[in-house]
């Protein structure tokens, strides 16, 4: 009977000899790359995937709209600081376990016991926020402010668990609703705190309001563990038919957990540099310059996001489909959809910062207020950055589909260090333009060490080897499995 790719990967060796390649692995056929029952085409799960991520950006644009023209500028720097010392935070809990669970074909992580360690992770961080405002010396309205926001934030961790059975099953589609459902609730309900309160800390409040109803009402609902049906192979107990408490209730298994946070973590850790190193200029600015030239920064940066919310929706709909030509060893259909996305980012990209060029300052003065229009060139200095930026999403999906997670964390550490250089060197001497050019800098270098990770983690693909795998290289493919 034919050896599946799953077994052979798996073989040992005692032999310090060198036997022929197919000895360890069998080339599979295409029609190997399964895909579920369950599961929509890319072009359905990208269009999902897209207008999901369009409504949450024009959420998260319609905040600071809302705080500009309520408020102040100064409620929109603080609310930018309390983003950026949340989300790295929140981060901790996120730790990436979603495309840890994703890339696990094996089925070594049952999904209650990922939610455990997802809740475990939750409290280490919300101890690791209140511990930073206190070091911090915050006040009471500051530190208010941070941890109802950084609570919004761990509720969207929490449902992250269940986005990672949405996304095995290529079904972008119930993602996307999610989005959809907890952004408008939060806003919604943010303006009308706001507006009836006039404070920033009940406005906020509204975020986790939206977020609870969405977790308990759509992310946990039966229909997603429907999808499961599909899939006779994996080990989890739960079903649709199950209560609501059963479906949000953990199992604990701690040998197992911590072999799922030794996997996560490499990915975590990269993926919490990412959001410090894409913070590291509002820090810089909020020390340098204070909150009212923080709160023009966020309010433009948030106008390139438009086109990188198309450029991570085509991330996010394609990773599952990379994943799984990778390890079915299909390279060529992988680079050509990495391709594929490449060019398509970068047309994005490029309109984008072609739109800014033409209607920019009319686009300022009609979301914001006029003093705004006077940083029209700081705006399209941060288009050029959101141009560039839109092939992070895809060639990060493209590396972390190889669950080459450990390869990230050099990666990210060289990013988040030539930022943070850029940013203490150029934003005292050029100010708000410094910051976009060091945000430009390190995701130039992003890009340049991602790029160049794919490359080596393709080149080395034990199935492309000529000859024999020394028993170095196959101790080290085997380590992956």
């Amino acid at each position: 009977m034919r050896r599946t790719l799953a077994e052979t990967i798996r073989l040992r060796s005692s032999s310090l000899s060198h036997p022929p390649l197919s000895a360890y692995v069998k080339e599979p056929r295409i029609s190997e790359v399964s895909v579920s029952p369950a599961a929509l085409s890319l072009q359905h799960n990208f269009a999902w995937a897209f207008g999901g991520n369009v409504v949450y950006a024009a959420c998260q644009w319609a905040v600071v709209v809302l705080l500009a023209k309520i408020g102040s500028t100064e409620m929109v720097g603080r609310f930018a600081f309390a983003s950026a010392v949340t989300f790295p935070v929140a981060l901790i809990a996120n730790l990436k376990l979603r495309d840890v669970f994703i890339t696990d074909l094996g089925n070594k992580y049952p999904f209650e016991e990922i939610l455990g360690l997802r809740l475990a992770l939750v409290v280490l961080a919300t101890l690791t926020m209140l511990l930073i405002c206190t070091v911090a010396h915050y006040g009471r309205g500051e530190t208010s402010i941070i941890v109802v926001l950084g609570v919004a934030q761990l509720m969207d961790c929490i449902s992250e668990s269940y986005f990672g059975i949405m996304q095995r099953y290529e079904r972008m589609d119930r993602i996307s609703r999610s989005l959809m459902l907890r952004s408008i609730l939060s806003v919604g309900a943010l303006a009308l705190l706001l507006y009836s309160t006039g404070s920033l800390l009940w406005g906020l409040s509204g975020f986790v309001f939206g977020r609870l109803v969405v977790l308990f009402a759509y992310d946990a609902a039966p229909n997603t563990f429907a999808l499961i049906g599909v899939d006779r192979q994996v080990p989890w107990t739960l079903s649709p038919r199950d209560t609501l408490f059963q479906r949000l209730r953990p199992q604990w298994n701690p040998r197992n957990q911590l072999k799922m946070l030794w996997v996560a973590l490499p990915l975590g850790l990269g993926a919490i540099l990412v959001s410090v190193n894409g913070n590291v200029p509002r820090y810089v600015i909020q020390h340098h310059l204070g909150a009212r030239e923080l709160g023009i920064y966020s309010a433009l940066s948030y106008i390139p996001q438009s086109c990188f919310m198309v450029a991570s929706a085509l991330g996010g709909a394609t990773f599952a489909r990379l994943a799984k030509l990778f390890f079915a060893d299909d390279l060529s259909r992988y680079k050509l959809l990495l391709f594929k996305l490449m060019v398509i980012c970068m047309a994005v990209g490029l309109a984008g910062l072609l739109g800014c060029v033409l209607f920019g300052r009319s686009t300022l003065t009609i979301l914001y207020k006029p003093e705004y229009a006077q940083h029209v060139k700081l705006l399209i200095w941060l288009m050029g950055v959101g141009a560039v930026s839109c092939l992070a999403p895809c060639l990060g999906a493209a590396l972390t589909a190889t669950s080459q997670f450990r390869l990230q964390v050099p990666i990210f550490v060289a990013v988040t260090t030539t930022s943070l250089v850029a940013s203490v060197m150029l934003i005292p001497q050029k100010g708000l333009e410094g910051a976009a050019l060091a945000a430009l800098i390190s995701i130039i270098v992003q890009l340049f060490l991602t790029f160049y990770a794919i490359h080596w983690v393709l080149r080395n693909r034990p199935h492309d080897l000529k000859g024999n795998m020394s028993p170095l290289l196959r101790l080290l493919f085997q380590s992956h499995q």
